[in-house]
C-alpha cells in the first residue's frame, strides 16, 4: 500500500475521470470475466479533509456507484441461489440483460438510476431478506405474507430494468410486480394499473428513435387471457404522461437557484422503498404542501449559497432525494434522518423555516458522507455491546452510532458558528444557542470513542482530525443568555437520559431505603464500582415541552415576552408545557420546583416532572445536588418507599434528605 493511502475495500475499477465504474462489468452475471478489479482508494489527505468536515471528496460518490453495481449483481445471484423458482418467475436473467444493455448504451443516464437513493434502500432490504436464514422456498404465487413481500421485492427488479431502458431510449420487455395495482418506475413515477396486481409484463416501445417518448404497456404476466391491458405514454425527460391512460404520479422535482447556483432534487412521496426510518413517510403531497416544501427549500438554499457557499457547492451534487416524513415532535421541532443504504437521500418532516432546512441538509449529508467513507475505510472494529452517553440521543449508543453522531454534530457546530455571525437577529439568536448547545458535549463524546479501544489506525487519525477541528471552531465566546439556555437544555437531556437508561445500584438503593425508613441521615452516595448499569435502550427521538419553550423564546422573542406575563397562556402555546416549565424558563426555579413536586404527587411514575425537579434544584443548588447528579436514585427511592405500602414521600422532602448525604 502506498504511504499516502489509507486502507480501503475493493470495488470495480474507475476508468472514467469521474471515478464511475466501467460499463457493466459489475452487472455481468456470476462467472463473467472482466478486467482485474482495482480498489477505490482514499488518500490520507482526503481522510484528513473529511475529518475536518470538508464535503467534496470525489472518491465517495464514485465508490457508491460501484457499490450499487455490486449490489445488483449480488441480489441477482442470491435470488437465483436461494429462491430459484422465484428468480425464474421474476425473469431476473432477462431483466439483468436489459439493465446491462442500457448501461452499456447510455452510461450516464443509467448511472443516475443506479445512484437513486431508493434503489439502495430496496436493494439492501431485498438482499438482506434473500440472505436470511428464515427464508423459505418462496413460490411465484405465495400466499404467505412474508413470501408475498419477498416476491414484491424481487419483482421490483423488473421495474428497475424498465426504468433503465426508458432512460436509455431502448425498447424492452420484462417481468415486474405491481403490489396492489401500483407499478413504480424508479426515478420516473408510479402508475396505478389496477385491476392488474401482482406479476405483470412491462413492455417499453419508443414512439420514434430519439424522441424521448415511449409507450409502456402493462399486461398480466401469463398473457392477457381476457384480463385488461394497461397502456400509458410517457415523456421520459419531463416524467409526464402524454395522453389519457391510467392514473400516473410523476416523481416530482424541486428546483431552485440562488446566486447563480442551481439545486435540483427529487421530492419522493411515492416510491414504495422510500421508507428507511422508523418514522412514517407521508402519502402523496397536495399542491399546497408541495408549494410549502418548495418555499422551504428556496429559503434554505438561499441561506446556504449566501452564508455557506462552500457547503452549498458540495450539497448541490450530493443531495439527490428529499423524503417527506409525517408528523413532528413538539412545537417547532422537526425530525430528519439519513441511511447508509440510501446515499444522497434526506428524510425529514417539513422544516419550520429555511434555516432549519439548511441545517438539516448539512447535518444529514454529513451522515451520508461518513457512511460512504466507512464503506471504504474501517475506522473502528464493529462492537455494539458497549454503549455510551451521547448528548443528541435518548438511548445509549454503541461506537458506530456514537461516531456517526459526533461527525454530524461537528459539521453542525461549524455551520452554526459561521451562521451566528452572519444571520439576522432571530437567526443569530438560534445559531448562538445551537452552537453553545452542541459544542459543550462533543469533546466528551470524542473521548468516549477513543477510550472504547475499538478504533483502527485510520480511525485514530480521523478522530484526531475531528478533535483538532473542534478546537478551532469551539473556542469562540457566546452571549451569556445563550450559554445559560444551552446549559439548561443539555442538563435536561442528561438528566432525562439517566432516568431512562441507568439502573440504580441495588446495594445503594437498599441502604437509602433502610435509612429513610429508620428516619436516619442519608448515607454516603458512592458511585457503583463498575460504573453505571445501563439498561438495553431502543432508538428514541421524543422531546419535551421545555425545549419547545426555549425554541419559542429564540424564534419568536416578542411573542414569548408577551405570553410570559400570562404563564397559563404561555403554557397553552406549547403542547405539553406546564406552569412549572414556564416558571423554570422564565427564571423562577423555586416556583418551578414546587410545581414539579405537585405534578409528581399526581403522577409519581411520570419521568418528566422528576427531570423538571432536578433542573429546578440545579438552578438553586448546583450540579452537585444528588437529584441532579443521580436522579435515578431519587426516582427509584420514591418508588421503593411507595412499594412498602406507606404514604408517598414528599418529593421536596426526599430531595432535601438526599442532599444531606456526606460528600463523596
Amino acid at each position: 500500500m502506498p504511504p499516502d493511502e489509507a486502507p480501503s475495500g475493493a470495488a470495480p475499477p474507475d476508468e472514467a475521470p469521474s471515478g464511475a465504474a466501467p460499463a457493466g462489468e459489475a452487472l455481468d452475471g456470476a462467472g463473467a470475466r472482466g478486467p482485474e478489479l482495482v480498489p477505490h482508494r482514499v488518500t490520507l489527505a482526503e481522510l484528513d479533509a473529511l475529518a475536518a468536515g470538508e464535503a467534496a471528496v470525489p472518491t465517495l460518490p464514485a465508490a457508491q456507484l460501484s457499490k450499487r453495481m455490486l449490489l445488483i449483481r449480488a441480489l441477482v445471484e442470491a435470488a437465483a441461489s436461494r429462491v430459484p423458482a422465484l428468480a425464474d418467475r421474476a425473469g431476473l436473467a432477462e431483466a439483468a440483460a436489459v439493465l446491462r444493455r442500457a448501461h452499456h448504451q447510455v452510461r450516464s443516464a443509467v448511472n443516475d438510476l443506479l445512484l437513486h437513493p431508493q434503489l439502495g434502500t430496496w436493494g439492501m432490504r431485498c438482499l438482506r431478506e434473500l440472505s436470511s436464514d428464515a427464508i423459505g422456498p418462496a413460490g411465484a404465487d405465495a400466499t404467505d405474507p412474508a413470501a408475498a413481500e419477498l416476491a414484491s421485492q424481487v419483482g421490483y427488479f423488473g421495474s428497475v430494468a424498465a426504468a433503465a431502458a426508458l432512460r436509455a431510449g431502448q425498447d424492452c420487455a420484462v417481468t415486474g410486480y405491481a403490489p396492489g395495482g401500483a407499478l413504480m418506475l424508479p426515478t420516473l413515477g408510479l402508475a396505478q394499473v389496477a385491476p392488474l396486481a401482482g406479476w405483470v409484463r412491462i413492455e417499453v416501445r419508443f414512439l420514434a428513435p430519439g424522441s424521448g417518448q415511449a409507450s409502456v404497456t402493462v399486461r398480466p404476466a401469463g398473457g392477457s387471457g381476457g384480463h385488461p391491458v394497461v397502456r400509458l405514454r410517457l415523456d421520459v425527460a419531463s416524467r409526464q404522461a402524454l395522453a389519457d391512460g391510467p392514473p400516473w404520479l410523476p416523481l416530482r422535482r424541486l428546483v431552485t437557484e440562488s446566486g447563480g447556483r442551481r439545486l435540483v432534487v427529487d421530492l419522493d412521496d411515492i416510491d414504495p422503498f422510500r421508507n428507511f426510518h422508523h418514522a412514517p413517510a407521508t402519502s402523496r403531497l397536495t399542491g399546497a404542501e408541495l408549494t410549502e416544501w418548495q418555499s422551504r427549500l428556496e429559503e434554505g438554499w438561499r441561506i446556504l449559497v449566501t452564508w455557506h457557499p462552500r457547503r452549498a457547492e458540495a450539497i448541490a451534487p450530493a443531495l439527490l432525494s428529499l423524503v417527506p416524513l409525517a408528523g413532528g415532535f413538539g412545537a417547532g421541532q422537526e425530525l430528519s434522518a439519513s441511511s447508509a443504504d440510501a446515499y444522497g437521500a434526506v428524510a425529514l418532516t417539513l422544516p419550520h423555516s429555511g434555516l432549519a432546512m439548511a441545517a438539516s441538509l448539512v447535518h444529514e449529508l454529513a451522515h451520508s458522507r461518513l457512511s460512504a467513507l466507512l464503506d471504504l475505510v474501517p475506522l473502528f472494529v464493529p462492537e455494539r455491546r458497549t454503549c455510551y452517553y451521547s448528548p443528541w440521543r435518548r438511548d445509549p449508543r454503541p461506537v458506530p452510532g456514537l461516531i456517526q453522531g459526533a461527525y454530524a454534530f461537528l459539521t453542525l457546530i461549524d455551520f452554526w458558528n459561521v451562521h451566528r455571525a452572519s444571520a439576522d437577529d432571530v437567526g443569530a439568536r438560534l445559531a448562538h444557542f445551537e452552537y453553545a448547545r452542541w459544542r459543550a458535549g462533543l469533546g466528551g463524546v470524542l473521548d468516549s470513542i477513543v477510550r472504547s479501544g475499538t478504533l483502527t489506525a485510520p480511525g485514530h487519525r480521523f478522530l484526531a482530525g475531528m478533535r483538532a477541528r473542534l478546537a478551532v471552531i469551539s473556542a469562540d465566546e457566546v452571549p451569556a443568555w445563550a450559554e445559560e439556555l444551552a446549559r439548561g437544555a443539555n442538563a435536561d437531556h442528561r438528566i432525562t437520559w439517566r432516568l431512562t437508561n441507568v439502573r440504580p445500584d441495588p446495594v445503594a438503593l437498599d441502604q437509602l431505603l433502610a435509612a429513610w425508613s429508620a428516619g436516619g441521615r442519608c448515607p454516603r452516595l458512592t458511585p457503583p464500582p463498575g460504573g453505571d448499569d445501563l439498561r438495553a435502550g431502543t432508538p428514541q427521538f421524543t422531546t419535551h415541552a421545555r425545549l419547545s419553550l426555549a425554541l419559542l423564546r429564540l424564534r419568536e422573542p416578542d411573542r414569548f415576552r408577551r405570553l410570559a406575563g400570562e404563564p397559563g397562556a404561555l403554557a397553552a402555546a406549547v403542547a405539553g408545557a406546564s406552569a412549572a416549565d414556564v416558571a423554570l424558563l422564565t427564571g423562577d426555579p423555586a416556583t418551578a420546583g414546587a410545581g414539579y413536586a405537585d405534578l409528581i404527587r399526581k403522577e409519581p411514575e411520570n419521568l418528566d416532572p422528576w427531570v423538571g425537579l432536578a433542573l429546578a434544584r440545579q438552578a438553586i443548588h448546583g450540579d452537585a445536588d444528588p437529584v441532579v447528579a443521580r436522579p435515578e436514585l431519587a426516582y427509584a427511592l420514591h418508588a421503593a418507599v411507595r412499594g412498602l405500602g406507606r404514604p408517598d414521600p414528599d418529593p421536596l422532602e426526599l430531595a432535601d434528605w438526599l442532599a444531606t448525604a456526606p460528600a463523596d
